[in-house]
């Protein structure tokens, strides 16, 4: 590689030294302050080089609001006898490039974390993003009805009903590791992957699916113009009416120390504007489970198996809850996801979660409405 040289605001970087990066985008950073170039002495690029020429252009958080909000869920909680733990993750990710000026990921979100008087835990990340303060108190009554509930706990096997409740978080995961991983460019060239290379506008799931990959959901994670290989991110229909017409492409590292893989970034199922709430749902079947949300899933390409795992479940019986389940499994092949959905709600909403791939961890967004699936 031809040497150059770039300037970062005042950081100046000469750009043959291979041991600054492994992520080809960041061979190609170019900033401009005002229209011109400050030249200073050539630094290494670190992380802590990077939050600090970049400080200033991180999303501006209201610090006083958000603890005067934590501050009156915290005294709410504890009349309920529950503590309450709030914590702050930031994770500041930015590329610059010479053809499209800044390019910027800024990912911070909190953790909301209850204990009710039995020791349950119940948690949600709640994104840093313009109505941040309205979703932790809509993230943070949630958790409180949940963790004051009077409910017998269920802690050993019992017999899966036929039709399982996904509330939006629970069904966003569902979505995430089923059809987002089989939508992944690299999966989907695996030989005898389900949705091969040559199965575009095949017909997997039912006619009502549309799925979208979109990395500028407003009010969420935004994850800039450009992927960490510099190519350029745009919104995808992947999921068509049931039929595959896109693969995901964009490649995301953990950090500018580790090659980028194929990942997602957001990925969400479209609502049915005429299907049901989750109360609604709920109010439909006498014997299910409803899972609240998944601790954890694999899906396993060679095999095109999934399992997830959720600790937040509960029994539905006569069309209430009557005993909180926690250990319950969902296991099946991808190939039977068509038969496995049934019903696809309207309120559809995105949610936090970390993906794990070939040991890289890395935040995405997950969405979709409530939904009816079978076991």
């Amino acid at each position: 590689m031809k040497s150059k040289e770039v300037i970062i605001d005042n950081i100046q970087i000469d750009y043959n030294n291979r041991e600054i990066s492994t992520v080809k985008t960041l061979d190609v950073l170019h900033a401009q302050v005002e229209g011109t170039r400050r030249r200073v002495e050539s630094v290494y690029l670190t992380p802590e080089v990077l939050i600090r020429f970049n400080q200033r252009s991180v999303l501006k958080v209201d610090i006083e609001a958000l603890v005067a909000r934590l501050n009156i869920c915290y005294g709410v909680a504890s009349m309920y006898d529950c503590s309450m733990r709030a914590a702050i993750t930031h994770n500041l990710q930015t590329c610059i490039f010479e053809q499209s000026g800044w390019n910027q990921q800024s990912i911070s979100y909190v953790r909301i974390l209850l204990q009710n008087k039995a020791g349950e835990v119940f948690f949600d990340d709640v994104p840093l993003c313009i109505n941040h303060i309205g979703l932790i108190q809509i993230a943070f009554d949630a958790l409180l009805k949940r963790a004051t509930e009077k409910l017998d706990i269920i802690d050993k096997e019992f017999i899966m009903p036929d039709q399982i409740i996904l509330t939006p978080k629970a069904a966003a995961y569902f979505i995430h590791e089923t059809i987002g991983h089989l939508c992944e460019y690299d999966y989907a060239s695996m030989p005898g992957a389900y949705i091969g290379l040559e199965n575009f506008n095949k017909k997997i799931l039912n006619e009502n699916v549309n799925i979208y990959s979109d990395p500028f959901v407003s009010d969420f994670l935004s994850f800039g113009q450009l992927d960490d290989e510099g190519n350029e991110l745009n919104k995808q229909l992947i999921v068509e009416n049931g039929c595959v017409k896109e693969l995901i492409t964009s490649m995301r590292s953990d950090s500018h120390y580790n090659n980028s893989l194929i990942r997602m970034t957001n990925i969400y199922l479209s609502e049915d504007v005429t299907g049901p709430s989750q109360d609604e749902l709920v109010d439909r079947v006498s014997d299910a489970v409803l899972v609240d949300s998944f601790t954890n899933g694999i899906f396993h390409a060679p095999s095109n198996q999934f399992i997830l795992h959720s600790n937040d479940a509960y029994l539905i019986k006569n069309r209430k809850k009557v005993a909180r389940v926690s250990t319950l499994s969902i296991n099946n092949k991808v190939t039977q996801i068509a038969d496995m959905i049934q019903v696809i709600g309207r309120d559809m909403k995105m949610h936090l979660s970390v993906c794990v791939k070939q040991g890289q961890a890395v935040l995405v967004g997950n969405g979709s409405p409530s939904m009816l699936v079978r076991s």
